[in-house]
């Protein structure tokens, strides 16, 4: 795989289940076909579950309409359910306007906010009626807040779906993809972020960081373990700048993009990598972050 900043590595399992829940939801109309409208997209924190899915909706050129846990706080009773139905309705307009290619909802970390974790949740109306909004949109998409609609596909990411409530999860309404990457595609995905840094240098820390996580019982190396890692780089390589021009006002620099470019370069660079990621990992290695195998 070439590097390329434009470009992160996507696993085809993941774009494959992705792309293959919009197009049987987009050939669902018309053609006498009824696939679950729901895709739930479940795995350990910080596996890249989100991140993936938007940029596959964004390759296919569609519209991701997201919705967060905290959008569906609300004190007010029937609100959040409300908020619901605005949305897909909203989607169902942008897809008549012709607009976009497609348009989906996106529910980010839907089971911590309404799942069921014991004595932590407290048990409102609210969130009954978020399932029964979710249960009927899956059960008649085509009709939703009393206006004839399209079906808008949606997609829930989480780390835990036994926390939901288990009709809404039932075959017909929910279709559940598990994401746990292999070390290969951790490897990918790992050069695609790192990829100013020799791709070598990069497989050898991932492969490594990966035989440390294994030792200490934990299931998988977080993707976002590369993103941090990246961030610490980057955030050196400006500040090293700064201090050479102190300014805020770089804007396209072409001066400071050779200088960026040429940092990564350096013969001490490995050194400087292992240096940081094991930094990082004194600060991501713990049981609450990943949990146990």
């Amino acid at each position: 795989m070439e590097h390329n900043k434009e470009l992160i590595y996507i696993p085809e399992r993941f774009e494959k289940a992705v792309t293959l829940h919009l197009l049987k939801n987009k050939l669902a109309d018309g053609n006498n076909i009824n696939p679950p409208l729901i895709l739930g997209i479940d795995g350990l924190p910080g596996t890249g579950k989100t991140f993936q899915c938007q940029k596959v909706l964004q390759k296919l050129g569609y519209t991701a309409i997201t919705i967060t846990g905290s959008e569906l706080e609300n004190r007010n009773a029937g609100e959040p359910a409300e908020l619901i139905r605005e949305k897909y309705i909203n989607a169902n307009y942008k897809l008549q306007t012709r607009t976009t290619k497609g348009v989906a909802l996106v529910f980010d970390d839907l089971d911590v906010f309404i799942g069921d974790w014991g004595s932590n949740v407290q048990y409102t109306v609210n969130r009954q009626f978020i399932f029964g909004e979710l249960m009927s949109m899956a059960d008649n998409p085509y009709s939703v807040g009393g206006h004839s609609t399209s079906r808008i596909p949606i997609i829930i990411t989480g780390n835990d779906f036994t926390k939901l409530y288990e009709p809404l999860t039932r075959p017909g309404r929910f279709e559940r993809f598990t994401w746990t990457p292999e070390n290969s595609e951790i490897i990918d995905i790992a050069v695609s972020i790192l990829y100013f840094i020799d791709k070598d240098i990069v497989k050898k820390l991932t492969l490594a960081l990966i035989d440390m996580y294994a030792k200490k019982g934990l299931k998988s190396v977080p993707i976002s373990f590369f993103s941090h890692l990246k961030t610490l780089l980057v955030d050196d390589a400006i500040w090293d700048y700064y201090k050479q021009n102190p300014s805020l006002d770089y804007g396209n620099s072409k001066e400071f993009q050779v200088y960026f470019d040429n940092l990564f370069k350096k013969p001490n660079l490995k050194d400087l990598l292992i240096y940081k990621a094991s930094m990082l990992s004194k600060q991501t290695y713990f049981t609450q972050h990943l949990r146990t195998a």
